[in-house]
Formats: structure tokens, C-alpha cells, sequence
């Protein structure tokens, strides 16, 4: 018998299970047997932004079945869970790859040994190094050396290691960064979630078919887009409920209760109408945030920015526009009273590039309090 190394991951649906029983369908497998079962690990997704965290896995294996067969039957188990092949790193809900088969060298046009990027990802070594720490990648050297010289290892941890530390404010540490178009929500999220070693979930704009249009007819295309953006972003808080991720600390870049900010903004009464029942009739329970962070910023800097990051479907943005969305922000968090509130004036600082303003942005954000808190820092303190 041969031994082999098989990595799993999942990041759709309810992933951790799907791992779990993934590895018990591995162990099932004919003229296999297993070996050794690493812990459950969670990493950030490679590929296109904005999917959930991968729940990753590594077990070792000893078979009978040639690497093709033993490829044909992990592409079976993976079908059996519903997999997809639709988008190159794209979520999944199940990935299964060989990483290594015993001495073995191959490279086939339907798998090759051992798997190419196995040394370069942190996912694969750290559960690999759990369970084999002196296996020899072929070509490459033992699991325990790869895993001393990469880089970020820290970027993939077990699920039952100790949680960063996060505010008092906040609970199972599930922060909302909100804001107009062009505030820095997304960016702000990035290096939140980068600061804290959090997952980090970004709302899916750019897949939204519709939104280029909207920009050029919002009278007509209000409705679809605003219906996509509504279905996509029950579809995300779904997917990170099934698979129970906010058990973990977590940075997102949209609250739900924004799309009927949007909506009424947008829709006439009718559609707005058709819009409020579809949006009771698929609403998901809400997780409440434990902190959410609104972001300001004048309207011509809100413009300046649009302008810079240079997104096609954006150049349509008017002013008239953005005041009246900017406005609708400023009423819909002077009421809100759901979670903590941090609100943030960012019209005169750059904390993407000044790390000084960085550090103190950070520093308001962990030490916010219940309730509502403000923060209007002066250029001249950040300069």
C-alpha cells in the first residue's frame, strides 16, 4: 500500500460538517485506509474577494488505488457534496486534492504529484505538520522545514486556538463597516480584518449584472439591482450562518438593514412595495453586530475617490446622487440604535497610506463604547 496525503476543504454551506464527513467518506474509500486525521484549521479564501473562510484539513492515507483512480474517487466524493467547477478558485462547497502519493513524481494533464503550490500554503502545511511533520514532499523537503521558512503562517490557525483579542464592546466580535459609495468601507475592512487576523467578508458589488445600467437608468434598473444586491447579501449571511463562522471574530463591509436604505431611495412606491414583501417573505434572522462603524465624508471627497479607484461602472455617479444617498446614511444611523456605533468623519484622513492616522483610527475603533461614539480627527493631528 501506498501512502498519500489528501488535503479538504470547504467554504459554502455548512463547512466545517462537510469536512468532517468529507474525511469519513475518504476513509470509506476501497482498498483505503486511514492513516491519521489532522484538527480542523480555518484560512483565508485565495482567488475571487469576497468569499466566506475555507475550513481546511489534511488526513493521511494508505491505499492500493493508483493515483488516477484514487483522483477519480475523491472527484466522486466531492460531486456527492454538491461541487461545482464553475469559477477557478472560486467557493466550494468541497475540495479535495492529492498532495502527495508516497515517492511518487507525476505530471499528468489530470493531476500532478506532488500538488504543485502544497509548500506555498499555509492551509496544507500546518495541518500536514500536525499529523506528519517528517513526511518528504518530493523535490522539496520534510513538511516541518516548509513550514519554518514560509511566509504568514500565521494566516492559517486551528478553529479551537485561542481567539485574538477584540474590545470589551464586543462579544463573539462580529464588526459592520458602513458608509456611502466611495467612503472607504471595503478598504477599512481589509485592514481591520488584516490587524485582527479575522475573517473577512466583502459584499459581492462587482457581480451585481445590473449595476453598470443602474448608473445610466435608475429609474429602470432600480429594481433588479436592488433585488440582486438584496438576494446576494442573504445568500452571504447565509452561507456564514450554516457553517456556524461567527463563532470567530469577523470584519464585514455591509449591514442587511442598508438594501431598504437603498431601496427606498431608488424605487418608486410601487416597486418599493413589491420590493418590502419580497425582502420580509426571504429575510433571514439578523446576527446583530457588536460594533457597527459608519464612515462620513463630504460629498466632493466621496467624488475625488470614485475618481481615483477608476471602476467603469461608477463614472456615471453624479453629485445630486451621492447627496441624496449621504443624506439618507446620516437618518438611517441617527436612529439606529441595534449595536454599538461608531461614528467616523474620514473627509481629511488617508489611512491606507499615513500609518500614523492608521493607529489611531485603530485604536478608537477597539476602545468604542455601548452606545453611540464619535471620532473627528483633525488633519493637522494625522499629518
Amino acid at each position: 500500500m501506498t501512502l498519500a496525503a489528501i488535503a479538504l476543504g470547504a467554504n459554502l454551506g455548512p463547512a466545517r460538517d462537510n469536512v468532517a464527513r468529507a474525511i469519513d467518506r475518504v476513509a470509506a474509500l476501497d482498498a483505503t485506509r486511514l492513516r491519521a486525521r489532522s484538527s480542523l484549521y480555518r484560512s483565508r479564501a485565495e482567488g475571487p474577494p469576497g468569499q466566506p473562510d475555507y475550513v481546511n484539513a489534511v488526513v493521511l492515507v494508505e491505499t492500493r488505488l493508483a493515483p488516477l483512480d484514487l483522483l477519480a474517487e475523491l472527484q466522486r466524493v466531492e460531486q456527492a457534496f454538491g461541487r461545482e467547477r464553475t469559477e477557478r478558485w472560486g467557493p466550494r462547497t468541497l475540495d479535495l486534492d492529492i498532495l502527495t502519493y508516497g515517492d511518487r513524481v507525476m505530471d499528468d494533464r489530470r493531476l500532478a504529484v506532488p500538488h504543485p503550490r502544497a509548500h506555498q500554503r499555509c492551509f496544507v502545511l500546518k495541518p500536514l505538520a500536525e499529523i506528519a511533520p517528517d513526511l518528504v514532499v518530493p523535490g522539496r523537503g520534510p513538511v516541518s522545514r516548509l513550514l519554518e521558512n514560509l511566509p504568514g503562517a500565521d494566516a492559517c490557525r486551528r478553529l479551537d486556538e485561542k481567539k485574538p483579542a477584540v474590545p470589551e464592546t464586543v462579544r463573539s466580535g462580529y464588526f459592520v463597516i458602513e458608509g456611502p459609495v466611495g467612503v472607504g468601507k471595503t478598504s477599512l475592512a481589509g485592514k481591520l480584518a488584516a490587524n485582527l487576523s479575522c475573517r473577512l467578508v466583502l459584499e459581492q458589488v462587482d457581480d451585481n449584472p445590473f449595476l453598470e445600467r443602474f448608473y445610466q437608468d435608475i429609474e429602470n434598473m432600480a429594481l433588479p439591482t436592488q433585488l440582486y444586491f438584496l438576494m446576494s447579501r442573504l445568500r452571504q449571511l447565509e452561507e456564514i450562518r450554516q457553517a456556524d463562522l461567527f463563532a470567530e471574530t469577523t470584519v464585514s463591509d455591509f449591514l442587511l438593514e442598508k438594501d431598504r436604505l437603498f431601496a427606498r431611495l431608488t424605487l418608486d412606491d410601487r416597486q418599493f412595495e413589491l420590493y418590502r414583501r419580497i425582502y420580509e417573505a426571504l429575510s433571514v434572522s439578523q446576527v446583530t453586530p457588536d460594533l457597527v462603524i459608519y464612515l462620513q465624508a463630504p460629498v466632493e471627497v466621496l467624488m475625488r475617490r470614485i475618481d481615483k479607484r477608476g471602476r467603469r461602472f461608477e463614472r456615471m455617479i453624479d453629485e445630486d446622487y451621492l447627496h441624496r444617498l449621504s443624506a439618507a446614511y446620516t437618518d438611517f444611523f441617527h436612529y439606529y440604535d441595534r449595536a454599538p456605533l461608531l461614528i467616523i468623519n474620514t473627509g481629511d484622513i488617508d489611512f491606507v497610506e499615513n500609518e500614523s492616522a492608521w493607529l489611531q483610527l485603530k485604536e478608537r475603533i477597539l476602545s468604542a463604547r455601548p452606545g453611540k461614539n464619535y471620532y473627528n480627527p483633525l488633519p493637522d493631528a494625522l499629518a
